[in-house]
């Protein structure tokens, strides 16, 4: 089964702002680090591009109104529970002042329960899309989609639920459980203005090689 995750790209903060122009440039630039070591001018660049594209584009979280880590209200215990299994050089309230106001992921409705590792709760792993046996859905799943695509998969998908055919058993997944999540990640995140770009992690290019200060390469994973 092919890897393929779809990612969301995010709508812009304001009509003004060009995100698309900025994720072209920061898209050339890692293709670039792919084939030589970035210079620490150009590694710069890179970081003032994803922070300019982080400001002006909605996140996730913003979008739905995502809960905060203190928001719950055994947080604390949770939080400590945490603290105790985690590898850090932070003080207990250290830790705790920076994990009250972050995103609650276990807790946020919108959280993809089918992301593989890395993990990213907002992301989706579609590749079993691909995988069942339904040329309609497997050309689409490995495409961008706009908002319109994306309602249009999700009402494709929904439909064939009820198929008389139905969807194949797959190594022990719930499939209809999974194509429900999917319907529910397409049409959730489109009717708030994301599109989504579809990533196969077979296909990434090299780790972005950077030339540090002394002349050195450092690896830099993206």
């Amino acid at each position: 089964m092919k890897r393929i995750d779809w990612l969301l790209v995010p709508p812009a903060r304001d009509d003004s702002d060009d995100i698309a122009t900025l994720m072209v440039e920061i898209s050339r630039i890692v293709e670039q680090a792919s084939e030589s070591p970035l210079s620490a001018d150009d590694l710069e660049r890179l970081t003032n591009l994803e922070q300019l594209y982080a400001t002006a584009s909605v996140s996730p979280c913003e979008a739905t109104g995502a809960p905060q880590v203190h928001d719950d209200p055994d947080w604390e215990s949770r939080v400590i529970d945490e603290f105790a299994d985690t590898d850090t050089g932070l003080e207990l309230e250290q830790y705790l002042k920076l994990r009250r106001t972050e995103p609650d992921c276990e807790r946020c409705p919108y959280a993809s329960p089918y992301s593989l590792f890395p993990n990213e709760p907002c992301e989706f792993s579609a590749g079993l899309l691909a995988a069942l046996g339904k040329p309609s859905v497997a050309a689409a799943v490995e495409v961008a989609m706009a908002p319109r695509e994306m309602e249009a998969l999700a009402t494709v998908l929904e439909a064939s639920l009820s198929d008389a055919e139905g969807w194949p058993p797959y190594r022990g997944v719930d499939v209809d459980d999974y194509i429900r999540q999917a319907v529910f990640f397409l049409r959730s995140w489109a009717q708030r203005g994301f599109s989504i770009r579809a990533e196969k992690l077979d296909e990434l290019s090299e780790p972005i090689a950077v030339v540090d200060g002394d002349g050195a390469d450092a690896r830099v994973l993206h």
